[in-house]
């Protein structure tokens, strides 16, 4: 028999619970609710393992304030629940979504219709978090939008379904490193990039973040608090002078602690771009030493950076 665990939980913590639903193989995750508090909802076959995953979350609510983060409610319940309904319920919850000026996410089992300027995305989510649905996804979509101009070395950190990873690819990245922790979401990430056509694009990786990766052009991270701050200091050792960092994950809230962590990190702070509870920030990378070709009250992009060293891409 199937179960159901509803976790209702701040706003602010939803990405660390539903992280914290895959890592414990939940058949699915559903987030509900746009204000205040959230109910996420996540599924498990049998009563011992679903009894074990609600003690497991249960503490795990406990430890969430060592990240920064509120708990909220933080209640826990489990109950039977039909194998049917809970999968139709969650392809009902999984609509195609237009998102920023171009970006069409569906799932595989939808028809959609788009326009010739529009890029879709077809998503078949499994265990793996990253649909379009939650605003950091979506605000990370924008800002990717706004951000590539086409040819540049990607690292997406945390792939989950890889979502970020196809859409990068999809406008115009040469190459796309995408790194998981999770190995359902790696394997998720590379059928749904084999899917839209740009599998020899990207390449995924189970990777704790950027796993040794050099020359990135463009970073994009939607994490959590803590592990956006963990990922900061190995920032400058990954991507260029002048590359373009794209965060989010955390909420509103925590966007004072993010901005002090990424100065500390040697990153100009370049925009904030809120939606909801929710916040993402777009940086570049500082160069550590005067560029001649420069002006003092700007760093040079990735693409200026290689000309005025005589580097090739």
């Amino acid at each position: 028999m199937w179960y159901e665990l509803r976790i209702r939980v701040a706003a602010e913590a939803v990405e660390a619970v539903g992280d914290k639903l895959r890592q414990l193989r939940s058949r699915g995750v559903v987030i509900e609710g746009r204000k205040g508090h959230r109910l996420v909802r996540g599924y498990f076959f049998g009563e011992t393992l679903a009894d074990w995953a609600a003690e497991e979350m249960r503490t795990f609510l406990l430890g969430l304030p060592a990240w920064g983060l509120s708990a909220g409610p933080g209640q826990v319940q489990c109950s039977p629940v039909n194998e049917r309904d809970w999968k139709e319920a969650w392809k009902a919850h999984f609509q195609p979504r237009r998102v920023g000026r171009r970006f069409v996410i569906a799932p595989r089992w939808a028809k959609v219709n788009i326009q010739p300027e529009e890029v879709l995305i077809v998503l078949d989510p499994g265990l793996a978090f990253g649909t379009g649905e939650h605003e950091t996804t979506r605000l990370c979509l924008t800002l990717l939008e706004d951000t590539l101009q086409g040819g540049e070395l990607v690292a997406d950190v945390g792939t989950g379904s890889g979502i970020l990873a196809i859409a990068a690819a999809k406008m115009g990245a040469r190459r796309v490193e995408a790194t998981d922790v999770d190995p359902v979401a790696v394997e998720i990430a590379r059928e749904n990039a084999a899917r839209n056509g740009v599998g020899k694009v990207v390449r995924v990786r189970e990777e704790a973040f950027l796993g040794g990766l050099t020359g990135i052009e463009v970073l994009v991270a939607n994490l959590n608090t803590a592990l956006v701050k963990q990922l900061l200091p190995r920032v400058q050792a990954a991507v260029v002078p002048g590359g373009r960092v794209i965060l989010s994950g955390f909420a509103a809230v925590n966007e004072l602690e993010i901005v002090k962590a990424l100065r500390g990190a040697g990153i100009r702070l370049d925009e904030v771009r809120h939606e909801g509870e929710w916040c993402a920030l777009r940086g570049t990378v500082k160069i550590a030493f005067p560029c001649p070709d420069c002006p003092d009250d700007r760093t040079p992009r990735a693409g200026e950076r290689r000309e005025a060293s005589g580097l090739v891409a």
